[in-house]
């Protein structure tokens, strides 16, 4: 932070070679409580203190020792109403007079307003104006140059915005065009965030009143506020999504705020009608809540940025450093001239360009480190899910294998035995070659119910359930129901899932906990529409440490998780204990 902070302060130490006093010239300003245009002369200074709705009156007082062309430069080119007269030798002239359209011929507001005068090197000139702002802030900033120098300051200043207005532009297109690619919110508060300052800057710089006439420079000040309020805005969700890359970690109330002031935005815009009929009132309103609102918006983003900290997010403290420098150049160039604590710095027409342009850069490239984080977190994510797939299909076709397995046990333990011992058999009317083939259907028919699924559609699922308890029993196992569910359940993908979850357990009963008695309770929520399903059994249990290990429960947890639903498994030697929760029927 520091050696970025230093080395900016050399580079404008370096500019500012054409804010050096000449030494053959004394300049001297005053203010007046007011003057006779046609007694100038007698006019005295005394120090008033103007408000923002007062007409202002004062006086310059130039000295040369040498002859010499001359340039009485006004920094600030906004001015509503604004006359000026010269007093010198030759007698009393105007030449300004804003509110009749009256200006130098060469005046370019881009250059602010230069005013060319000659001095013979004896004599005192005197410049007496007058600005009433219609309630608007006035920069009552002047330099007095010779003209040498003031075509040299014009030509580094043309300079220094073309070459920044080109890294803009340029760093505004690859902003775009990264954030059409990567498809990124945080692209599009970096460019509206660009955008609406540096339209800021060019209004106030007066490029664009270059293409206005007089009538419509109220409509410029509300363009320059409008264009702040964006700043402020854009620049707030620039920050968040920054730092953060959404909004979930920042306070509500910060949005409501930021609401507020972009509804603040919009009604000094559309008040701009009004400044026909009621000038001085509106444009105070207006102006006294510009300045109010960066105050507020400052306070959310440090805000941001303390959250960030507290998160320990990556790009929290580089966001801080350029904040702060930024300020501190604010602050020094801009605040504490403004408020009389010294002189502002030549340098400060091109200083904003400067400072805009490096934080375009320096944000551009946080928002590419960002980016690059971005994007290996996708990657990571994508493998990830990838690894995901590639178990879940080994789990599937373990799944196939084990029960292709498994009915091949079936058949052969039972259907190819009893099949064989019946073809040993030399008298097929025999009693117990009966019983085997008996034997045999029923293990068959076993094995086809388990794979076939029921007519979902067709029956109600307290009907599915009872029918497949009814089975179970058959082979010793002794299951008790309570179905307290009053709504039917429509859902095939509902009743399969459930289906299938307690056929699995019902068959783990019977092979793995050796129980002998099972209860269910399948229970609603008449609310919220969610369903759930305890189970109880009196087996041997298993270890809940490999509830991962076995397909059966892998198979469980599978389906539970198809249903958005939660599964809790307990055992101990004494039985085993399931509770899945927060089965939504009507998906």
């Amino acid at each position: 932070m520091y050696i970025l902070f230093t080395n900016i302060l050399l580079l404008l130490f370096t500019f500012n070679i054409y804010a050096q006093t000449d030494t053959n010239l004394i300049v001297s300003h005053c203010t007046l409580s007011g003057f006779d245009i046609e007694n100038l002369s007698t006019a005295e200074c005394s120090d008033e203190n103007y408000g923002f709705l007062d007409t202002q009156y004062h006086k310059i007082t130039i000295h040369s020792t040498v002859a010499e062309n001359y340039v009485l430069r006004f920094n600030y080119i906004l001015f509503e109403d604004l006359e000026l007269w010269k007093v010198d030798r030759s007698g009393t002239t105007l030449l300004v007079d804003m509110k009749n359209n009256s200006k130098p011929t060469t005046y370019d507001r881009s250059l602010g307003l230069p005013i060319l005068f000659k001095m013979n090197g004896t004599e005192v000139v005197n410049f007496y104006y007058r600005i009433n702002n219609k309630g608007f802030p006035v920069d009552n900033l002047f330099w007095v140059m010779t003209e040498k120098n003031f075509l040299q300051e014009v030509e580094y200043e043309e300079s220094i915005k073309l070459t920044t207005r080109t890294i803009v532009i340029s760093l505004l297109f690859i902003g775009a065009i990264l954030g059409l690619i990567i498809k990124e919110k945080l692209f599009i508060f970096y460019t509206l965030s660009a955008v609406s300052a540096f339209l800021f800057f060019e209004t106030e710089s007066g490029l664009i009143t270059n293409y206005l006439s007089h009538e419509y420079f109220d409509f410029t000040k509300y363009l320059l506020i409008t264009s702040s309020y964006a700043y402020a805005i854009f620049t707030f969700y620039f920050y968040v999504y920054l730092i953060f890359n959404n909004t979930k970690k920042i306070p509500k109330y910060t949005f409501k705020i930021i609401h507020v002031i972009g509804v603040m935005g919009i009604v000094s815009f559309l008040m701009y009608p009004f400044t026909s009929y009621y000038p001085n009132t509106v444009n105070f309103i207006v102006a006294q809540l510009s300045i109010l609102a960066p105050l507020v918006v400052t306070f959310l983003y440090l805000i941001v940025i303390v959250i960030g900290i507290k998160e320990k997010e990556s790009l929290a403290i580089p966001t801080l450093v350029i904040f702060v420098v930024t300020s501190l150049f604010v602050i020094i160039f801009s605040v504490l001239p403004n408020m009389g604590a010294y002189q502002k710095f030549n340098i400060t027409r091109t200083l904003y360009f400067i400072i805009f342009t490096i934080n375009i850069i320096y944000y551009l490239l946080l928002i590419l480190k960002k980016t690059s984080s971005i994007i290996q977190e996708r990657n990571d994510l994508q493998i990830q899910n990838q690894l995901i797939q590639q178990k879940y299909s080994l789990a599937v076709i373990k799944g196939q294998e084990d029960e292709r397995n498994r009915i091949g046990r079936e058949l052969h333990d039972h259907v190819g035995g009893n099949l064989a011992l019946i073809n040993k058999s030399k008298d097929l009317d025999n009693d117990n070659v009966k019983e085997i083939l008996k034997h045999t259907i029923k293990s068959v028919r076993s094995l086809s119910h388990g794979l076939v699924s029921p007519e979902y559609d067709k029956e109600d699922f307290e009907d599915i359930l009872l029918d497949m308890c009814a089975k179970y029993k058959s082979n010793g196992l002794n299951i008790h129901v309570n179905y307290s569910i009053d709504i039917p359940i429509k859902s095939q993908m509902v009743k399969n899932h459930c289906y299938r979850i307690l056929q699995e357990l019902f068959s783990n009963a019977i092979k793995h906990s050796k129980s002998t008695d099972v209860f269910i309770d399948l229970m609603l929520d008449n609310e919220t529409h969610k369903m759930s399903i305890f189970y109880e059994d009196n087996g041997v249990g298993f270890n809940t440490c490999d509830v991962n290990e076995g397909i059966g429960l892998k198979n469980i947890k599978f389906r539970v998780n198809a249903l958005n639903a939660n599964v809790a498994f307990s055992s101990e030697d004494k039985g085993t204990f399931i509770t899945i929760s927060n089965i939504y029927i009507y998906q």
